[in-house]
């Protein structure tokens, strides 16, 4: 994925040094020169929407629908002790 603002380049890979290393030679032998080469990891929100299809806040509505309670929050009968 490229980004058109910073000019950055971005190769998705299995996550090891191995794969950074044939991403360096392959662009080696394209005759490209990166300013910059590194392996991060990915963030929360890049794994949460890899995982799900969608972004982690397009469903944060934060209303429940009207006939679930979330887990926690409904109401418990007030227990006197004695």
């Amino acid at each position: 994925r490229r980004e058109d603002r910073t000019g950055r380049l971005s190769i998705p890979t299995a996550g090891d040094v191995d794969a950074l290393l044939g991403v360096a030679a392959a662009l080696r032998d394209a005759g490209v020169e990166p300013t910059d080469i590194a392996l991060r990891r990915p963030s929360l929100d890049e794994v949460f929407l890899a995982l799900t299809g969608h972004p982690p806040d397009a469903d944060a509505s934060g209303d429940d629908p009207p006939d679930r309670v979330p887990a926690g929050r409904g109401r418990r009968p007030r227990r006197t002790l004695r």
